[in-house]
């Protein structure tokens, strides 16, 4: 057949194997919808991992690399994080505080251990947590803004809390669930045993 059509067979097979690995899926549309609504939900912060895992958990099987290619044929990007420049010193003789978490940042109930950031306590390896939260909040939405008040960044850093970072940012650390939905599964675990 490749000889009367004056065909190559490695082309021939090689395009077989083109068109067997690249079939039109009929969920095509509905998953780049899913990735358009979920990078514009996120605030184009959602990277392919957290975007593979929404669309894993709504029943679409695919790969980190094929969501991958989706963004890019849908047009999506992530925020690039912008330069850090240190700012602190950490030479200083004020007191250091008694270490609470001990690095065991897996606690089992809520409410128990509070971690915050104070500019000057950068070196602490248990502040981790806090500068995690700190890093996210600056990344994925103060250093995009810019505010005209004080009020004004005060009321969308509220926001992006209750309505974001609490209730749908998923948390690679919580099992990509979000921290209210990590704690009430962890309230009804307690409920069950």
């Amino acid at each position: 057949m490749c000889r009367v059509l004056g065909v190559k067979r490695n082309n021939f097979y090689g395009y077989q194997k083109y068109k067997r690995n690249n079939l039109i899926d009929p969920d095509y549309d509905d998953m780049i919808k899913v990735i358009t609504n979920t990078a514009k939900s996120s605030a184009y912060t959602y990277g392919e991992s957290r975007i593979k895992k929404v669309l894993n958990l709504l029943g679409f099987p695919v790969s980190r690399y094929m969501t991958a290619k989706m963004m890019k044929e849908a047009g999506v990007w992530v925020r690039s994080k912008k330069k850090y420049k240190v700012n602190t010193d950490s030479n200083h003789k004020r007191p250091l505080f008694d270490n609470i978490p001990n690095r065991q940042f897996d606690i089992k109930e809520a409410n128990i251990v509070y971690v915050a950031d104070i500019t000057y306590i950068w070196t602490q390896w248990d502040n981790a947590v806090a500068e995690s939260f700190f890093g996210s909040l600056k990344q994925e939405r103060v250093q995009w803004k810019n505010y005209q008040s004080r009020h004004e960044a005060q009321q969308d850093i509220l926001n992006y809390i209750t309505m974001f970072y609490n209730s749908c940012r998923l948390h690679s650390t919580l099992n990509y669930m979000s921290p209210n939905a990590y704690e009430s599964r962890i309230d009804l675990l307690k409920k069950v045993s």
